[in-house]
């Protein structure tokens, strides 16, 4: 097989996706595991720990979002001392 440009571009493209791919999906395999395992055991469990991520999820949006605000509006106000 002669190996072109099109070639080699495409062999590299497919050993990255094998690596991805190897690295990842063992993890994978093993946290869907725990979670069916957990979910036949003590559901209680997921439920409480996805809540839990989710009330995280959204105090960090809240907090980036206020802290985003105020550096709008510390800017803005230099901006007015300048002029």
């Amino acid at each position: 097989m002669l190996m072109t440009r099109s070639n080699l571009e495409r062999l590299e493209w497919y050993e990255t996706i094998e690596r991805m791919i190897g690295r990842c999906l063992p993890k994978k395999i093993v946290l869907l595991g725990f979670v069916w395992v957990k979910l036949n055991s003590d559901p209680f469990v997921l439920g409480v720990a996805v809540v839990t991520m989710m009330l995280i999820a959204i105090g960090e949006q809240l907090f980036l979002g206020s802290k985003k605000q105020k550096q709008v509006v510390h800017l803005s106000q230099d901006n007015e001392h300048h002029h």
